[in-house]
């Protein structure tokens, strides 16, 4: 074939690979782009991809070749078990796949001097040739050879052989044929098999051991994928930022096995299982196939005590595996020796006790689902009895639970000891798990819910810190079905209000039904009032403000906490004291009240410290520097949250992400706000308690200035989801807010500024002022927009009787500024001017820059004096820069543009190198290196002054001063 024949044929490129897309696997990557550079340079290479089923062997290969569709030409072809007596098998596939769209003159013009012994092999050939001659196994080779030496005059050319064990000898013979014959040729071929499979094919081992020693082959091992890996891969599947349970849990079942996971988080997200605390009903059927195929060959006794290793779930220790087989140890040695053998099973000694576990966990989950329903229910009691015996009361509740019928005794005998060893070390989410078991299968109205009651610690901190927002419908039924067996037989009364609290509090702060918790808390009170329980009676007394606050009404809670401190430091309680301030400070800062908050919120900071409540710490610390970034205090803010995070490792289980969200949406860091709220949804992919509703809307209302609608829409969307539709403290408000702002977003202002008119009414009726403030300034702006004067002033005005009430600069920058939108909406320029001088100046030192590069944008776009104008809006530019408001940013740069040449530099300054022409850049380089103007101009063949123009423009857009400026900042500018 000439050579403009050969460049004018165009090959097929390989398909896009099908499925989730590669994760984990970058470095591999590298290897393989590696060796095809060594290959596109001249140089034969061969790489052996090796690794377990499933790992990912397959796919990454895949990857490779589709990567390079553009710049190689790509043969693949696989391995088949009984392929091994078919002669150039490999190479056929491989070959037939690149030829069969040519035409015929272009298929023989490629096969031209080897059409006769390739029409043996290939039948796209032999099509197109009558009667071939048959052919010698040297010229076979040589047609081989010829084939890819025409491949190669085009582009480097890429071989994928896949199952490359199953090969037959001739396919191995024509590689190394073409490795010594080609060894100068631009070829890459990856020969993709597991470890260890090449020893059953005597061709394959010799070829790769000679292209080995020749320095022509490398190995590439693909190992489990790590857990960066794997975070990577459930991301791509489950459509979200994975969180480390999921990741933990896909590690653990799958050893990082790709197939294996991918398995796995489809059949998770198929399920709709909660991601942070992932379970599955059942193992895919399809995976569990692949893996329970590997067992069914096994003897009867063999497969039995693989059973009961399925069913024990862990490692189960010799003495323990006795005992639940009850058989002797001379009857299983042989089994467990069997299993060992076949590595379904792994044995380990450590000081000198043995243990035994199924080495794989989908091995283990198959086989478990493989067996029947009867025989699976006694393993469980065995295994439960065993472990029971053993003392070992929490798995052996499980285990017994898993057999039983409903109202089975030595179950719920089994799981009541165990809810009380868990209630006893505090193991509040282990104890849930526990009674959603004793729900299962104790009926409504059994007696035995009494001895429930008995099991449980009816002073848990936890309730009160207001953590049971999981597990919600165990607990609610667990607490509904003792409620009602007490109030039947009338019990004692402390005991009926200690029911009630708990039932209260998973009513509230898990389904969200205030009104019922709202019933259940005021029961509670009177019967702990009866009984004579006063600090019991001071607890419900703070949960029923809380309950205010939740309802909307903060100046009725801060009443009530208030009450509830009084009557707990007359008492001497300093924990109730503690719950009492939290809620005090909270419902103060709500309302604006930042000088009752801090003393309230210290003191709750100082006791919880004092007295080693770390969740109540975290806390206090938390809405501590919410209250600092909201009255301007944004440095001591951060330090707060520093120490609040030092001092508790744990603090991702609190809700200390979502304050911290609070406090960087009011400091203007939208950027890093957006991040930490986006991780709320990672680490609940599924779902999101009310309590962290506030992360989410705050970090839609951050991205929403970041201009990134679609995280905006995300975090909303999870928000209304997670209220499901009721009214709860200011969330719902909040929610509206970031959704009318997502409209201003969107190209909808008149939308948004109705949405805001509601939002604004509302939380001025609640008396929140902590959260009206911000609402207004975006109500006065957006209504200007929209030419609506008269809703701007009353915002305005609105806005300014709250900053009066409120106190600090902050509200007092806000107002200012509102102020000076409406005076510019009426057109009082001077006025408005004079109005947002003042904003800055409140606003400055605040560490509010969002806010204070609002005022600065104002300014600049009221200002009569163009320096000032220049200058504002430059510092405006910077500020926005500074936490990621590209839509306003974007604007003052519009802005400035449009002040002259002076507007135009500093706009042109604040884009730094990306704002340079062509030509600007290339003056600037050569300056850089210290050549001078005409030196420049020779270079360039233009005119001196023409460097010099471009050199003035390119100081102006850098911000440089000089030439030396220039060459001391070269790299700093990317000069």
């Amino acid at each position: 074939m000439s050579p403009d024949r050969m460049r004018r044929l165009d090959f097929a490129r390989p398909p896009a690979p099908r499925g989730i897309a590669l994760a984990g696997r970058d470095a591999e990557l590298a290897h393989l782009d590696a060796e095809f550079t060594a290959a596109a340079r001249g140089e034969f290479r061969c790489v052996l991809v090796l690794g377990e089923p499933g790992v990912g062997k397959s796919r990454l290969a895949e990857e490779f070749l589709s990567r390079h569709g553009a710049d190689a030409i790509g043969l693949r072809a696989r391995g088949y078990p009984m392929g091994a007596a078919v002669a150039f098998g490999m190479w056929t596939e491989a070959f037939t796949a690149l030829l069969h769209p040519l035409s015929d003159d272009d298929v023989a013009a490629l096969c031209a001097g080897f059409v006769d012994p390739l029409a043996e092999i290939l039948p796209r050939i032999a099509s197109i040739r009558s009667n071939p001659a048959a052919s010698s196994r040297h010229a076979l080779l040589g047609g081989v050879a010829g084939l890819l030496t025409a491949l190669v005059s085009r582009r480097p050319v890429i071989v994928v052989f896949d199952d490359v064990q199953l090969a037959d000898p001739s396919s191995w013979e024509a590689l190394r044929y073409v490795a010594r014959s080609l060894v100068s040729a631009p070829i890459l071929v990856l020969c993709v098999l597991r470890p260890g499979e090449l020893l059953g094919s005597e061709a394959g081992a010799s070829v790769v051991f000679e292209l080995e020693q020749d320095g022509l082959c490398s190995r590439l091992e693909l190992g489990p994928l790590p857990d960066p890996g794997l975070r990577q891969l459930a991301t791509t599947v489950i459509g979200n930022p994975a969180p480390q349970e999921l990741v933990s849990w896909v590690q653990d079942r799958s050893r990082g096995n790709a197939l294996f996971a991918i398995g796995l988080l489809r059949a998770l997200v198929d399920e709709q299982a909660d991601l942070t605390a992932p379970r599955l009903r059942r193992l895919p059927e399809g995976l569990a196939e692949q893996v329970i195929r590997r067992t069914r060959g096994l003897e009867e006794s063999t497969r039995s005590m693989l059973e009961l290793l399925a069913v024990a779930g862990r490692p189960v220790g010799l003495v323990d595996l006795l005992a639940m087989s009850g058989r002797p140890l001379d009857d299983l040695e042989a089994d467990l020796t069997a299993l060992v053998r076949a590595r379904t099973v792994v044995e380990e000694e450590r000081e000198r006790e043995l243990s035994y576990a199924i080495l794989h966990p989908l091995v283990r989950d198959a086989v478990y689902q493989d067996i029947g329903g009867a025989r699976r229910r006694l393993l469980h009691r065995q295994a439960g009895r065993a472990l029971a015996a053993a003392g070992r009361s929490a798995e052996a509740a499980v285990h017994l639970a898993r057999s039983a019928d409903v109202g089975d005794a030595e179950a719920i005998d089994a799981l009541l000891l165990a809810v009380r060893h868990a209630e006893q070390r505090e193991a509040y989410r282990e104890a849930l798990e526990l009674l959603g078991e004793l729900v299962e299968i104790l009926p409504a109205g059994d007696e035995r819910w009494r001895r429930v009651y008995e099991a449980v610690s009816w002073r848990a901190e936890w309730v009160v810190d207001h953590r049971a927002d999981s597990h919600v419908p165990v607990g609610i039924a667990a607490m509904r079905a003792i409620d009602a067996l007490f109030e039947r037989a009338g019990e004692d009364v402390e005991r009926r209000a200690s029911v009630k609290f708990r039932l209260a509090s998973f009513l509230a702060w898990g389904a969200g039904d205030l009104a019922e918790a709202e019933a259940m808390c005021r029961q509670a009170k009177a019967l702990f009032a009866q009984a004579g329980d006063q600090h019991q009676a001071l607890l419900v007394a703070r949960e029923l403000a809380w309950l205010r606050g939740l309802q909307g009404d903060f100046a009725g809670m801060a009443a009530d906490a208030a009450a509830v401190v009084r009557a707990a430091d007359a008492m001497g309680d300093r924990f109730v004291a503690m719950q009492g301030l939290h809620a005090l400070g909270y419902a103060a800062v709500f309302r604006g009240r930042f000088a009752e908050a801090e003393p309230a919120i210290r003191r709750a900071v100082a006791l919880a410290a004092e007295d080693g409540k770390s969740y109540r710490l975290t806390t206090a610390l938390g809405m501590f520097a919410v209250m600092h970034s909201a009255v301007g205090r944004a440095p001591e803010a951060l330090a707060v949250l520093d120490e609040a995070k030092a001092g508790n490792p744990d603090y991702r289980l609190t809700i200390l992400v979502e304050q911290e969200v609070q406090t960087r949406w009011w400091a203007g860091n939208y950027r890093a706000a957006v991040a930490l709220a986006l991780e709320v949804i990672a680490r609940s992919p599924q779902s999101t308690s009310r309590r962290r509703v506030v992360g989410l809307v705050c970090g839609a209302l951050c991205a929403v200035e970041t201009g990134e609608a679609r995280d905006a829409e995300r975090l909303l969307t999870r928000a209304h989801a997670s209220l499901g539709g009721r009214d709860w403290s200011v969330f719902n408000q909040y929610a509206d807010y970031a959704g009318a702002m997502l409209d201003r977003l969107d190209g909808r202002p008149d939308e948004c500024r109705r949405g805001l008119r509601t939002v604004a009414n509302e939380l001025i009726e609640m008396d929140a002022g902590f959260w009206c403030a911000p609402v207004l300034a975006d109500l006065v702006e957006v209504a200007v927009e929209t030419d609506q004067a008269a809703v701007a002033e009353r915002a305005a005005s609105e806005l300014t009787a709250m900053a009066e009430a409120v106190g600090t600069d902050v509200h007092a920058g806000l107002a200012a500024t509102a102020t000076a939108w409406a005076r510019r909406a009426a057109g009082h320029r001077f006025e408005a001017a004079a109005s947002a001088r003042a904003g800055i100046e409140l606003l400055s030192g605040t560490g509010c820059h969002g806010h204070l590069g609002r005022a600065h944008h104002l300014l600049g776009q009221v200002a009569q004096d163009r320096s000032e104008t220049v200058a504002s809006l430059q510092q405006a530019v910077r500020l926005f820069d500074e936490g990621g408001a590209a839509g306003r940013r974007a604007l003052a740069l519009e802005h400035l543009r449009t002040h002259g040449s002076a507007g135009r530099r500093a706009a042109a300054a604040a884009l730094g190198p990306g704002s340079l022409s062509r030509r600007e850049r290339e003056v600037a380089r050569l300056a850089a290196t210290g050549l001078s103007a005409r030196d420049i101009a020779e270079r360039l063949v233009v005119s001196t002054r023409t460097v010099e123009s471009h050199l003035s423009s390119a100081y102006g857009k850098l911000g440089v001063a000089s030439k030396l400026d220039l060459v001391r900042r070269a790299d700093e500018l990317d000069l």
